[in-house]
């Protein structure tokens, strides 16, 4: 059976770590699985966790008082859920909901931002590979957006 530091020796997320940065990663996570409809995280909660989708896919929604939530983007296989555990006051900007069955690694985001503290080579990956997941997403997020007021203009 696979473990955490089996799964993020093969991540890309996660290339380039040594072995031993590697397995004081792993430290931080534990595999789970969810089923349809559970809910990860909720817009507006402590975030104190991020995960690595290993299979399946999650939905990340905007929470409207009065309508339905607005789902902004799905993320699937070998993707980051939650970047808000990085940075204060550590709370989730959106929720996370399970769009189906779904195998992840759940990360302590207190464990990670410690070692990351202990080890600055680790950190600066970590930062560094979080800011590409963040700047891929927001480039994607402006292109959903656009596609949305185009159509509501036509």
């Amino acid at each position: 059976m696979k473990t955490v530091a089996d799964f993020l020796q093969e991540h890309p997320f996660f290339s380039g770590l040594t072995p031993q940065q590697t397995s004081f990663v792993a430290g931080c996570g534990r595999l789970i699985q969810y089923h349809a409809g559970d809910i990860l995280a909720r817009q507006g909660d402590d975030a104190d966790e991020f995960f690595l989708i290993r299979e399946g896919r999650i939905a990340l929604a905007i929470e409207r008082p009065i309508e339905e939530a607005f789902i902004f983007q799905t993320l699937s296989d070998e993707e980051i859920v939650g970047l808000s555990w990085l940075i204060p006051p550590y709370k989730w900007t959106a929720t996370a909901k399970c769009q189906s069955d779904t195998k992840a690694i759940v990360f302590s985001g207190k464990c990670l931002r410690e070692k990351c503290e202990k080890d600055h080579h680790l950190g600066f990956h970590m930062m560094r590979h979080l800011l590409e997941v963040m700047v891929t997403r927001e480039d994607a997020l402006k292109l959903h957006l656009l596609d949305i007021y185009t159509r509501r203009r036509r």
